[in-house]
């Protein structure tokens, strides 16, 4: 696809623009630029009014993409460049003046904190640009930026999904006091008790905040299970660093002092948080291991999340390998249960979600019917598959060592499979309909004459329509068939499952009849033979067997007719004493020919019955 010559500076523009900020090597842009939806956005943002944002960044696997809107999942690319415009077209005589570009950074706050702490904070805090200020005023000044620093190191650690422990001016004035110099009789010094009350206050405030995060766990997130498995490798990890930060913090010499100086004055403040910070150690050694066992898992949670439907046939049983290995492994995490519980339905989750996009569930009875019931037969092995692997996996976890003997894998598996079984039921229902459909719409379309000579066929004919009528509701309807609260999926099943059942004993007793109204007898075989997918259907295959053994009677008939024409035979050997022609073939091979037929003729049935399985 070429490029128009009158779009060649508006495409430079945006080349040279993103290349400057992003600093990337001109092979990217070659890569993206000659595709055609790469062509199609660009010229959607310079042609459309309604598109005002272009995005220029590097996706996962590091390829040059654009977009027209911001990603709506984490995790964001580390940088991107913006283009953005009003709501008009941008020609070649426009476009420098009316797009505005720059870039946007993953953790925005983080170059505040460096513009600030580099740039701001030496202009207004600088002794040289303030010396005609009142000490006061220049005092007051650098309060107010040092509070502001504080805050916005706190919201940076929010934004990171660490804890910041703000600690106020007032409590550092500890560094001002020889340690060695306090003790419980000095703490009544105004200085010292001010400074002391500052830090009760300011550890008041830490103990709630780190017992938190130190409280919040997996089971405490039930309500974000859609994460996905990999959130609870990231939920660990992120823990993990959090703990961290926080042990360096309550670590750090200054608090370091502080403490001190509340265990030599004896205040009430000091056990309550020793015994926090060794919480913390505690918690801190938990997630440490957790996320050394879990290393492994993590890249195998990590391409399910990326894989597609057909692939997970081949994921699932290794990754619920490594699980149960990693939950063996790691003391702390099978300690508590319902860690493996939510990790275990996060993945229920992960199937359901790929699954649906896999199936296409609002249009799945409008295309075509084989490819939707191959997609759903694939879909229901994968997500059998996946129970199948789980029950090996328990059962080896409950015949391991010793080791897991103290927290052994006894949790209800109702706990995790409570609405996975509820989707399972659903694909089920949804591949019973595709599987009567089969049925319905192949069965007067079968070659053979005994069919299409038959008086049958027109009772064949009326079955199909019956069920076009019944099935025509799934392809005219708009909901979404894997939705479990649709309640208008579930009456319409309900009406088609009454419908068929009337439906499947007629066509069971149609194809009986048919076979016993076939001549020759291997006819009524080869019926057998076309419909045994029809006769696999309960209702259908229960009055069929009704009258199938009616067709004894019909195979007898046959050996009746065959012992007539031996005795014929021998009737005639006796008259033509021992002369006989059949088939123009001498006496010697004549016969033998004969007895050949009249043997297939008595054996031939009873071979073709024995295949039968009703």
């Amino acid at each position: 696809m070429s490029i128009p010559e009158s779009e060649d500076s508006r495409i430079e523009h945006t080349r040279i623009t993103s290349q400057q900020v992003l600093n990337y090597d001109i092979s990217h842009w070659k890569e993206l630029i000659w595709r055609e939806e790469s062509q199609a956005i660009l010229k959607d943002f310079f042609d459309s009014p309604a598109t005002t944002l272009l995005l220029v960044y590097f996706d996962k696997n590091d390829k040059l993409a654009f977009s027209v809107e911001l990603p709506n999942r984490p995790p964001m690319p580390k940088r991107m460049c913006f283009f953005l415009k009003n709501s008009i077209i941008i020609n070649i005589e426009n476009y420098k003046e009316e797009i505005i570009f720059g870039n946007i950074c993953d953790f925005p706050l983080i170059q505040y904190q460096e513009l600030f702490g580099k740039v701001i904070v030496p202009i207004f805090c600088n002794p040289e640009n303030n010396h005609r200020w009142p000490d006061e005023i220049a005092q007051d000044i650098a309060n107010h930026f040092q509070d502001f620093k504080t805050i916005l190191s706190y919201h940076i650690g929010l934004a990171e999904e660490k804890t910041f422990l703000m600690i106020p001016e007032s409590a550092k004035s500890i560094q001002n006091f020889n340690m060695d110099e306090i003790s419980e009789s000095n703490s009544f010094d105004w200085k010292l008790r001010s400074v002391l009350n500052s830090i009760t206050c300011m550890l008041s405030d830490w103990i709630p905040i780190i017992q938190e995060v130190l409280e919040l766990t997996p089971e405490h997130i039930l309500s974000q299970i859609d994460q996905g498995p990999n959130s609870e490798i990231l939920f660990w990890k992120e823990r993990k660093n959090n703990l961290e930060y926080i042990y360096s913090q309550v670590n750090d010499p200054l608090v370091q002092k502080m403490v001190l100086a509340l265990e030599k004055t004896k205040n009430c403040h000091f056990p309550n948080f020793r015994m926090l910070l060794q919480e913390v150690v505690e918690g801190l050694d938990e997630t440490r291991e957790i996320c050394e066992n879990f290393a492994a898992m993590s890249v195998k949670l990590e391409e399910l999340d990326c894989s597609s439907v057909p692939d997970l046939r081949d994921l699932l049983p290794n990754a619920l390998q490594l699980i149960t290995s990693s939950w063996m492994q790691s003391k702390y995490y099978r300690s508590v249960p319902s860690r493996i519980i939510v990790l275990v339905q996060k993945i229920c989750c992960l199937l359901i979600e790929k699954i649906h996009h896999f199936l296409d569930p609002v249009n799945i009875f409008k295309g075509d019917r084989n490819k939707a019931k191959d997609n759903m037969k694939l879909s229901l092995d994968i997500v059998n598959l996946f129970l199948k692997s789980y029950y090996e996996c328990r059962e080896q976890a409950e015949h391991s060592d010793f080791k897991t003997k103290l927290y052994p894998w006894e949790f209800p598996d109702e706990r995790i499979f409570a609405q996975f079984e509820n989707f399972i039921q659903r694909l089920e229902d949804i591949h019973e309909i595709f599987l009567a459909a089969e049925v319905y719409f192949n069965v007067p379309s079968q070659k053979l004459a005994s069919i299409q000579q038959s008086p049958y066929k027109k009772r064949l004919e009326e079955l199909k329509s019956k069920f076009t009528e019944i099935y025509k509701v799934f392809e005219l309807s708009s909901y979404n068939a894997l939705d479990l609260q649709c309640g208008a999926f579930v009456e319409d099943f309900e009406t088609f499952s009454v419908k068929l059942q009337e439906l499947d004993p007629k066509l069971g007793i149609v194809i009986g009849q048919l076979c016993l109204a076939s001549s020759p007898v291997e006819d009524a075989f080869k019926i057998m033979d076309v419909f045994q997918d029809v006769l696999k259907r309960p209702l259908a295959e229960k009055e069929f067997k009704k009258l199938i053994s009616s067709h004894i009677a019909n195979i007898y008939a046959d050996f009746l007719h065959a012992k007539h024409q031996y005795s014929n035979f021998i009737a005639l050997l006796d008259k033509s004493n021992g002369s006989f022609i059949y088939k123009s073939l001498p006496r010697i091979s004549g016969s033998l020919q004969w007895s050949r037929d009249l043997q297939k003729q008595l054996t031939s049935p009873v071979e073709e019955l024995k295949k039968v399985e009703q």
